[in-house]
């Protein structure tokens, strides 16, 4: 439980080697699967499969791929490896689970035994911030798996199959997935806690409730939200929340296609298609090119960016609730700025 309660200030050393755990972590998995995580296959599942939506993604398009170099590489060709990657996930889908189960418990455990502490108030606006939480880290780990660290989430962008479904947490878990979950709530929490710390918010207490909803929401979006869009190609929400949310509208007709949309809470797709516009700027102009030391270099960039990135967004939107949402249902009552402005009036 120590972890909310490091610094945004003062990093941790996994906020300063933030891209290369996550490289170490993808290297000594393919040590022993090499075929894990192959990018070449990635990609050419996405080109060979759907054209259209490759040839629409603004930075995809951008890239080289050499014909028949995932069937070089794993001796498998890229329906082969969607299939492979899709069903040989069991040991790497029950140990993420897993996790996120032990965390639940605990949250709910901890809770329950500070009940008398915990009002209507401080429950609810801690279920908020961990929405907003959720948001951010759901805009940082599928940047990095769709656009840098290039993992099997990219299979939610080709017409390949599993059981109906090709989407993440749905028909399996696509490689790279475990570590782009686990790592970021890890590096996550502390940043949302450290923001949170300046408005008096008790970081146990918002880690708890946290545990609970972070889980919940994922399995919300991906268990019922995910396959009924896909199904009856329509919204999960009547209006006008269809017209907020824009599940099906942006996530299946947009983001699906060319990469934009990413969906959400209200807000994300923006700043997401904003980072991947001028992201993809960089490669029509020539600045980057793929394949290079150039490349990897600036892939690692992006990395820390999406830190201060998500700090950034988090505390501003904390901010807009405490002054707005918070001055309504009491979320400020023994903040640090509220104790300042009384005792300057006492």
């Amino acid at each position: 439980m120590a972890l909310p309660l490091l610094s945004a200030t003062c990093p941790s050393l996994l906020h300063i080697g933030y891209p290369g755990v996550f490289r170490a972590a993808y290297a000594l998995r393919r040590f022993v699967e090499p075929a894990y995580m192959n990018r070449e296959c990635l990609l050419h599942m996405v080109n060979e499969t759907a054209a259209d939506h490759w040839e629409a993604h603004p930075l995809w398009r951008n890239f080289e791929l050499t014909p028949h170099s995932c069937e070089q590489q794993t001796g498998m060709d890229p329906a082969q490896y969607f299939h492979y990657m899709m069903t040989t996930s069991a040991t790497e889908h029950r140990i993420l689970y897993g996790v996120l189960l032990v965390a639940a418990f605990a949250g709910l455990c901890y809770l329950i035994s500070h009940r008398k502490q915990t009002s209507f108030a401080r429950l609810s606006r801690d279920v908020v911030f961990a929405l907003v939480f959720s948001s951010g880290f759901f805009l940082t780990t599928h940047y990095q798996n769709d656009l840098t660290h290039i993992s099997g989430n990219v299979a939610h962008h080709t017409n390949l199959e599993l059981d109906g479904a090709n989407s993440t947490l749905v028909a399996g878990l696509p490689h790279g997935l475990i570590f782009s979950i686990l790592l970021n709530l890890i590096a996550l929490y502390p940043l949302a806690a450290s923001v949170l710390a300046r408005w008096n918010v008790d970081p146990y207490h918002f880690f708890a409730v946290s545990s609970i909803v972070f889980p919940l929401k994922q399995l919300y979006n991906m268990k019922i939200v995910h396959p009924y869009i896909h199904e009856h190609k329509q919204s999960v929400y009547p209006f006008p929340l269809d017209k907020i949310f824009k599940d099906y509208e942006g996530h299946v007709l947009c983001h699906h296609v060319n990469g934009y949309c990413l969906g959400d809470l209200p807000g994300v797709s923006q700043v997401y298609d904003g980072i991947l516009y001028g992201h993809s700027q960089l490669y029509a102009k020539g600045i980057l090119v793929d394949g290079t030391q150039t490349q990897k270099i600036f892939n690692v960039l992006v990395d820390y960016a999406l830190l201060v990135l998500f700090t950034a967004v988090f505390s501003l939107c904390v901010a807009l609730l405490m002054y707005t949402v918070g001055a309504l249902f009491g979320w400020r009552e023994g903040s640090k700025r509220t104790a300042a402005r009384r005792e300057k009036v006492a």
